[in-house]
């Protein structure tokens, strides 16, 4: 009885629903992780490359081929960028993250909308490391089942690995959208079980 009387005087003291800490704090790990692979970046490519006798010439250049393949090539000569990006995006979402868990519905609709980008970024990648798209070029040789068989099966393979990575991301987002975390975020003009 005291407790629930204390409870009525003092919404305060009601806690974050476990679903929405969750989300949260996996977001807000997932940023901090970023932010601090960009920090790394940053300092090596920024720094010991720039200030530190002969740089960074011991480190393997790009292999031959990768001017082919334009987003790996990219990956090899502008890794300082590469670390601003990844740093400014980190840092936004530990901003969205923060105010997810102070119940901003505008938060929640930028964690769905981070969430829908992995997946997209996932069927992306997953179709580009199999570049199927290649495969109509290969020799098939003796092999009966011709170039068109090597297209179906890279197209296999990618989405595949598409649907491997986009497992958690698919997760996350069906969370978001869940009576588990959604309801705590209404409009404002709306009813809500906000905390203070």
């Amino acid at each position: 009885m005291a407790a629930n009387a204390t409870a009525n005087m003092n919404p305060s003291v009601k806690k974050t629903p476990g679903a929405v800490l969750v989300v949260g704090m996996a977001w807000l790990v997932v940023a901090g992780l970023m932010v601090a692979w960009a920090a790394a970046l940053l300092f090596v490519f920024g720094v010991v490359d720039n200030f530190t006798p002969g740089g960074l010439d011991g480190l393997p250049k790009p292999p031959p081929d990768a001017a082919e393949a334009l987003p790996f090539y990219w990956t090899f000569t502008h890794y300082f960028i590469g670390g601003l990006l990844i740093g400014t995006v980190g840092l936004a979402g530990i901003y969205c993250g923060i105010h997810f868990l102070r119940f901003k519905p505008w938060a929640r609709t930028a964690l769905e909308v981070g969430g829908w980008a992995v997946i997209a970024l996932c069927v992306a990648w997953g179709l580009w490391l199999c570049q199927f798209w290649t495969a109509a070029r290969l020799e098939s040789g003796d092999d009966s089942s011709g170039p068109s068989a090597l297209v179906g099966i890279r197209l296999f393979t990618g989405l595949m690995t598409a649907a491997y990575f986009a497992v958690f991301p698919t997760a996350f987002v069906w969370l978001l959208r869940s009576r588990l975390v959604r309801p705590y975020f209404a409009a404002e003009g709306e009813t809500s079980p906000k905390p203070s």
